[in-house]
């Protein structure tokens, strides 16, 4: 179900001209982070912490709650 709708998101988002998408993520999820990373995303390093082999943007959705961002290019 989930690669469905990511399918069909992606579908609409192309159409009104975007290129990237970006996914949000908590690093004690690793269930969501291979699920992402199977659907295509890769993580965003920019600004992050590498920290137990992720790349983590510390604070990023609020005091201590630390998050992972993962991108992917829409072809």
């Amino acid at each position: 179900l989930g690669r469905a709708l990511y399918a069909h998101f992606f579908e609409l988002v192309r159409q009104r001209g975007c290129r990237k998408v970006a996914a949000l993520t908590v690093p004690y999820n690793p269930g969501s982070l291979a699920f992402h990373a199977r659907m295509g995303f890769s993580y965003c390093e920019a600004g992050a912490v590498w920290c137990d082999g992720l790349p983590i943007h510390m604070n990023y959705a609020g005091p201590g709650v630390h998050c992972v961002i993962m991108e992917k290019m829409l072809t």
